[in-house]
C-alpha cells in the first residue's frame, strides 16, 4: 500500500519530459493532454487508496459496546440458560445508562 501511495516518480518523469521537449505546438498539446490523463488516473488511485485506508481504520475502531455485548452473548448463548442471558443483558443495559 505504501508503495502505491508514495510512487510518484513516473509523474516527475512525465513533467520533465514535457518541460524539456522542444516540439511543435501540436506535439506539445498532445504531451500536455497525456500528462493530464496521467494525473487524473493518479488522482483516482489516490482516492481509492484513501477509501481503503478509511475502511481499514473503521474496521479497527472499537464497536459500540452493546454490539460487542450482543455478539458475545450470541456466541455464548448455546452454553447459557435463558434466564442468565436475560439477567446479563439487563445488567449491561442498566450499566450503560
Amino acid at each position: 500500500m505504501d508503495a502505491i501511495i508514495l510512487e510518484t516518480e513516473y509523474l516527475k518523469e512525465a513533467v520533465r519530459g514535457i518541460s524539456q521537449a522542444d516540439d511543435s505546438n501540436e506535439a506539445s498539446e498532445a504531451k500536455t493532454h497525456a500528462l493530464s490523463e496521467i494525473v487524473k488516473a493518479r488522482e483516482v488511485t489516490n482516492r481509492q487508496a484513501l477509501s481503503l485506508l478509511e475502511k481499514m481504520y473503521d474496521d479497527q475502531k472499537p464497536k459500540n459496546p452493546l454490539e460487542q455485548l450482543s455478539s458475545g452473548i450470541v456466541g455464548l448463548a448455546p452454553f447459557m440458560k435463558q434466564e442468565d442471558i436475560r439477567e446479563l443483558l439487563t445488567t449491561a443495559i442498566e450499566t450503560m445508562k
